[in-house]
C-alpha cells in the first residue's frame, strides 16, 4: 500500500475550501467601517459568507450557505439568510462564493450582497467593496498539517490582518461610504467541526498617531484529538513593517503569556502580557457590552453550543512593545478595534 506524502508538505490556499471531512462549516468574516453620506457619522459593519457540511453526506446535520451581516454601536444586531447549497458555487482552490441568480459574491478582491429581515426591504443590509489585503497572517503547520489528519476542532487564517476596503453600504435605507484609508479593515477565516471555549478575539487596524501599526488577537482554550488545552492566545502585531508573533505550536520560539480576559458589568476587558527572549508586549484593551452583538452559532453536528457570544467593534485601548535590547518602549492609543468574546453553553 502506497502513501501519497505530497499533500501533506504542500501549503494549501488556506482562504479556499479546506473541508475535508464528510462534515465541517467555513466561514469568511469581514468587517470595517462606514462613514454616512450625509452625516459622516461613523458606523462599524460585518458581513459573513458561512458554508456549513458542504460534502454533507447524513441527512440528519444540517447544509446550507449563511450570509450573516450586522451592525454595532448604535442599535446592533445582526441578520442571518440561509440559501440550499445546490445554488451555491464554491471555489476550491482560491477563495470564491457564489450564489446563482443574484448580487451574493465573495472573492479575495471584491465582496458583495445583501440580507434582509424577515423579507423588510426596509430592514437590510447591501454591501458592494472592494478588498485590499495590505497585511496577512498564516498561523503555519498547525493548519496545514494538522487539517489534514482532522486532530483540531477549529481552525483560523488571517488573510488580512490589515484589509482596505472601497466601496458602499446601504443600511436602513441610508447610503455609507467606505474607504481604504478609514475603513480599518479585516478579514479572516475559521473551519472545522466545532468552536472553542472560551472564544477570544481582538483586532486593530487604528492606531493613533501611528497608521502603520495592525494587531490581532485569538484563540483561547483549543482542542486537541478532544482534549481542551491549557488557555493561550495566538498574537500577531505589525508595527511599522516589523512582526511580531506568539504563537503555541510554534514551540520552538520560547514565549510567557498572562492572560486576564473577563466581563464585567459595562465591559469585556483584555488585559494581556507576552513576553519572548527579545520584546515584552501589553495590551490592555475593553469594549462596552451594549454596544456588541451577540452572536448564536451551530456547529457542523447541528447543536447551537454558543448562544452567549458577543460581537463588538467599539474597543478602544493601548498597546506598549518594550524592546529589551535597546531598552526602548513604544506606546500606542488604539480605537475602533473589533473583538468577540464567549463560552459555550451546552445543551
Amino acid at each position: 500500500m502506497k502513501f501519497n506524502f505530497l499533500p501533506l508538505l504542500s501549503v494549501p490556499n488556506k482562504n479556499a475550501l479546506m473541508t475535508k471531512g464528510t462534515f465541517g462549516y467555513e466561514w469568511w468574516y469581514h468587517s470595517m467601517i462606514g462613514y454616512n453620506e450625509k452625516t459622516n457619522e461613523p458606523r462599524a459593519f460585518f458581513m459573513e459568507y458561512c458554508i456549513m457540511n458542504p460534502n454533507k453526506t447524513d441527512t440528519t446535520i444540517p447544509s446550507y450557505l449563511m450570509i450573516k451581516a450586522g451592525t454595532y454601536n448604535k442599535d446592533p444586531h445582526e441578520i442571518n439568510n440561509f440559501y440550499n447549497l445546490e445554488n451555491v458555487t464554491i471555489g476550491k482552490d482560491s477563495m470564491e462564493v457564489i450564489l446563482k441568480n443574484t448580487s451574493i459574491y465573495a472573492n479575495e478582491k471584491k465582496i458583495s450582497g445583501y440580507v434582509y429581515l424577515n423579507s423588510d426591504i426596509d430592514n437590510h443590509i447591501e454591501w458592494n467593496l472592494t478588498a485590499n489585503k495590505v497585511i496577512s497572517y498564516d498561523l503555519g503547520y498547525v493548519t496545514t498539517l494538522c487539517n489534514y489528519i482532522n486532530i483540531a476542532e477549529m481552525y483560523w487564517h488571517v488573510a488580512g490582518v490589515k484589509t482596505e476596503y472601497s466601496g458602499n453600504i446601504k443600511y436602513e435605507n441610508e447610503n455609507f461610504i467606505v474607504k481604504p484609508e478609514s475603513s480599518c479593515g479585516y478579514q479572516d477565516k475559521n473551519w472545522g467541526t466545532d468552536y472553542t471555549s472560551k472564544w477570544v478575539w481582538l483586532s486593530c487596524n487604528n492606531f493613533i498617531d501611528n497608521s502603520n501599526t495592525s494587531l490581532v488577537i485569538g484563540g483561547s482554550k483549543p482542542k486537541i484529538f478532544g482534549i481542551e488545552l491549557f488557555e493561550t492566545l495566538i498574537i500577531y502585531l505589525n508595527h511599522n513593517n516589523k512582526s511580531y508573533e506568539f504563537n503555541f505550536s510554534k514551540f520552538w520560539k520560547v514565549h510567557n503569556q498572562k492572560i486576564n480576559i473577563y466581563k464585567d458589568n459595562k465591559y469585556i476587558n483584555y488585559d494581556i502580557i507576552v513576553e519572548d527572549f527579545e520584546n515584552i508586549i501589553k495590551i490592555e484593551f475593553k469594549c462596552e457590552i451594549s454596544k456588541m452583538v451577540k452572536i448564536k452559532y451551530q456547529n457542523a453536528r447541528g447543536k447551537y453550543e454558543h448562544r452567549n457570544l458577543l460581537n463588538g467593534h467599539d474597543a478602544f485601548g493601548t498597546l506598549s512593545i518594550f524592546d529589551k535590547k535597546n531598552n526602548n518602549i513604544i506606546f500606542l492609543k488604539g480605537l475602533s478595534a473589533a473583538c468577540e468574546f464567549g463560552e459555550k453553553i451546552y445543551q
